[in-house]
């Protein structure tokens, strides 16, 4: 798209936005600024359409920002790369005194709440500094409006309205044939819903919960339905799904009334009796969808963005310090419902989907593809935030060895994910398949073993060296670069040294130790694919491939997607970079060690002691007569992680199983300290994450900065 073109798409002079391809006007070299001070936050980048693709780690509570890592993006758009106003700093008249706004509350709004004011002569006054004012504000589910003066020091620059265009009313009917229980009402936003089954009044509501498989009705008593969005082809609908089909030849009518709250988030998302109030942002799926048995309520149905229908824009022929007036002058019991006003209209858009790989957004075929989200949306920026999904895909290793004579309490303590196969023996015990081999010897650039030999290792593969023990500082990850498979060895550039790992003093400390390599051979041409596709829609973008995995390895081997986004962004370095968020985290876990979470105990001179904490933590001291051992003479091992199950008909899981105890950590020496030494083990307070994959609020602050410094490196290459 030509920056021509681009520039056409912003509405020139005063106005409404009333379309939303894209508000690009920057240049590739203008895209990035670092981080502002409060000195310089007035000198705002141009206008940005900034998209972050990826799964449930990006999806955070299915809107924009809320529990996602684009949430941190956004308040730093709008707080660092524009001035933005908020109604804290407004001033608010009418009948020529000063009032407080009344604030509603709504997930669609720009941190969940809007400023109102009513009356023909109220109105909103703010200073702003810059070129560009953009006015976000909300119409709601009304009839009622206001037209609304727009006034730069005291001159009139345009005017908007928040007229509603999405009100109606609507009935359908329906005939049951005992079988399916889903039937469709043609658009979402619908609500006040009457249903009768043949003349009788059937009970009804929004479903309005998170993620739920199976039985739905036991969530609802006293309910015979649920209003619940789905999209069984491109287009996000309502359904209303029955707990139990109606029956052969019932006759089905639903009234219902439908509008929209209109507001800076774009989706599908609706409001239920109470407009403020939202639905599920989870929805049937995942297709293919079957009226008589559709799958759980647990679907992401529809990228989420800023909406461009809530949006006044207006370019200034210079840049200053400017009094800003929004005044209601007429309209139907007319009214202002402000969200925020800044010198920069950026857009962003939340294109993460619960359970989405790489090759879903090239394949899906319901309205979530990357060709759906480039019909909609044009960035000038897009992250790519992948790997958590696809990885459940890539269980392939290239090495394994066997192990014999395991006994049944050896297995069950066994992590699986590092299994290939558990084989039964008669005498009762098992022979074990793991998916690694053993180091022979090894440098900084290469190591040998004889499970090589012959193997499927080649250029291009990806290698972790070490023993996991729950830190993933205790392994280490290259890509191979040359494979000597007739001598049994593999090579990499990127020197490895005592301090890339956990635990050991040297090299040869390694020798004995497990690696294992895979290849990731999908993954990767699936993200070559995407960034290909964005880049024929916008050939000045720029990517970031960003890993946002520090995962515990028992539960998700998700390794080797830093160094092969690292590969991929080689490969076009002027449009494609990579970014890992894991530095990051482990630099605010070591952080959160206060000692407020500690364990103390008098060494024996055992090698292992069991420690009172269960399941998996990221961020550890231990503090061995004073002095921090962990790491060097010392590690913690992790109690979280899937165990071989076996099946009915006397075969055994391995990988992701369903059983996955969380059992006590364990604190193991290489180096035990004398008998009556007083050991200290601190635990950071506070997680990144719960499960290791998807953050809390604090892990969506760490990536979402994370993925600005990579945008800031980007520009100053």
């Amino acid at each position: 798209m030509s920056a021509t073109l681009r520039k056409k798409q912003l509405l020139k002079g005063t106005g409404k936005m009333k379309t939303n391809p894209s508000l690009t006007l920057l240049s590739a070299a203008c895209l990035f600024l670092p981080e502002l001070s409060a000195s310089e936050k007035m000198q705002s980048p141009r206008t940005l359409n900034i998209s972050v693709i990826g799964s449930s780690t990006v999806w955070g509570s299915g809107l924009i920002g809320e529990r996602s890592m684009a949430g941190t993006l956004d308040d730093i758009l709008r707080d660092q790369w524009s001035d933005s106003v908020y109604p804290d700093r407004m001033r608010f008249f009418s009948g020529g005194k000063r009032i407080r706004p009344q604030i509603v509350k709504n997930r669609k709004f720009f941190r969940g709440d809007a400023a109102r004011i009513t009356g023909t002569g109220s109105y909103a006054e703010f200073e702003t500094t810059g070129d560009e004012l953009a006015v976000f504000h909300a119409s709601a589910r009304t009839e009622d409006y206001g037209i609304i003066g727009v006034y730069a020091d005291g001159r009139r620059i345009g005017t908007f309205d928040n007229r509603n265009p999405t009100l109606g009313e609507m009935e359908k009917h329906f005939t049951g044939d005992g079988v399916t229980r889903v039937f469709p009402l043609g658009r979402p936003f619908t609500y006040a819903h009457e249903i009768t089954v043949d003349s009788r009044i059937s009970k009804t509501t929004h479903y309005n919960l998170n993620y739920v498989t199976g039985d739905v009705a036991r969530y609802f008593p006293g309910y015979e339905s649920v209003i619940v969005r789905a999209a069984p082809e491109k287009r996000v609908e309502h359904f209303v799904y029955f707990f139990t089909p109606p029956k052969q030849g019932s006759r089905i009518r639903i009234r219902c009334r439908y509008g929209e709250t209109i507001g800076y988030t774009a989706c599908t998302v609706g409001g239920t009796a109470d407009e403020n109030v939202l639905e599920s942002t989870f929805g049937i799926g995942n297709v293919p969808f079957d009226p008589a048995n559709p799958r759980g309520f647990s679907a992401g149905l529809d990228f989420r963005r800023t909406n461009p229908g809530a949006l006044f824009f207006h370019r200034f022929p210079n840049r200053k310090k400017r009094v800003i007036r929004l005044k209601i002058e007429g309209g139907k019991n007319p009214y202002l419902m402000i969200d925020f006003a800044s010198n920069r209209a950026h857009m962003l858009q939340n294109a993460g989907i619960g359970g989405f790989t790489a090759a879903r957004f090239l394949t899906d075929r319901y309205g979530r593809s990357l060709e759906d989200l480039l019909r909609d949306f044009v960035p000038d920026i897009a992250f790519i935030v992948l790997g958590g999904n696809d990885d459940w895909a890539e269980g392939k290793r290239l090495v394994r060895r066997k192990i014999s004579g395991v006994s049944r309490k050896e297995l069950d303590r066994m992590p699986s994910m590092q299994l290939e196969a558990v084989l039964p023996r008669k005498d009762g015990t098992f022979d074990i398949i793991r998916k690694s081999a053993l180091i022979e010897s090894i440098t900084p650039h290469s190591l040998k073993s004889s499970a090589l030999i012959g193997s499927e290792v080649k250029a291009g593969n990806f290698v972790r060296i070490g023993n996991y023990c729950g830190d993933n500082r205790s392994t280490a990850v290259r890509t191979v670069s040359r494979a000597d498979t007739a001598n049994g060895e593999i090579f990499w550039e990127k020197p490895l040294d005592a301090s890339s790992i956990l635990g050991i003093r040297s090299l040869s400390d390694l020798v004995g130790a497990e690696f294992t390599v895979r290849t990731l051979r999908d993954y990767t041409e699936n993200i070559r694919r995407m960034t290909e596709r964005l880049l024929k829609a916008n050939p000045g973008m720029k990517i970031i491939l960003l890993n946002t995995y520090t995962p515990n390895y028992f539960l998700r081997e998700v390794w080797g997607y830093a160094e092969t986004m690292a590969q991929i962004a080689a490969e076009n370095p002027r449009s494609v970079a990579a970014a890992d968020a894991s530095p990051a985290v482990w630099k605010w876990a070591d952080a959160q060690i206060s000692g407020k979470n500690s364990h103390t105990f008098t060494a024996t001179g055992a090698g292992v002691y069991p420690l009172p904490w269960k399941g998996h933590a990221q961020g550890f001291r231990v503090l061995v007569g004073g002095k921090d051992e962990y790491g060097k003479t010392c590690r913690i091992h992790s109690g979280w992680y899937y165990v071989p199950q076996e099946m009915p008909d006397g075969t055994w899981k391995v990988g992701r199983t369903a059983r996955c105890p969380r059992n006590a950590m364990k604190l193991e020496f290489t180096e035990p300290p004398a008998p009556g030494t007083p050991v200290r083990v601190l635990r950071a307070d506070r997680r990144w994450s719960n499960d290791f994959a998807h953050p809390t609020p604090d892990g969506c602050r760490i990536i979402g900065t994370a993925a600005v410094e990579a945008l800031r490196r980007f520009r100053e290459k």
